[in-house]
């Protein structure tokens, strides 16, 4: 009995020890109230609070909208290193957003690419404008 407990415990101890490294931890980044739709790269979504959560093991951001729960998985390709104030912002033409960069706070910023339906409108002509949305970071 005291050899079947202790393969048991070494066993949990060892399964332990190596999906740890696995295990996603979370940070909550910001809170914005957005009070337009907006698209990330090819996906539409509507305005309204959303959670900026990055995962520490992994450079992805998740974008979570507050009040139905759905998120977004969000990879910038770059990150920026200039001070800026916690803030979305968003490329604007005429009544279309699009998300272009996460700033969570004085260090850390992350800029998207351009997803195919900005690119478009842009080759169309369409005059871009910036539009900035205050954060909450946590």
């Amino acid at each position: 009995m005291k050899t079947e407990l202790r393969n048991f415990v070494m066993g949990a101890g060892l399964t332990v020890m190596l999906w740890a490294p696995f295990l996603k931890a979370e940070e909550n980044l910001a809170v914005a109230k957005i009070p337009f739709d907006f698209q990330v790269n090819q996906t539409s979504l509507p305005a309204g609070t959303y959670t900026v959560i990055m995962d520490s093991n992994v450079i992805t951001l998740r974008l979570r909208n507050n009040d139905t729960g759905k998120s977004i998985l969000v990879m910038p390709p770059t990150r920026d290193s200039s001070k800026s104030e916690p803030k979305l912002a968003f490329h604007h033409y005429g009544d279309h957003y699009f998300l272009s960069g996460i700033y969570a706070d004085g260090n850390r910023g992350y800029t998207l690419k351009k997803g195919s339906l900005e690119r478009e409108m842009e080759r169309g002509g369409a005059t871009v404008a910036m539009a900035y949305i205050p954060v909450e970071s946590h």
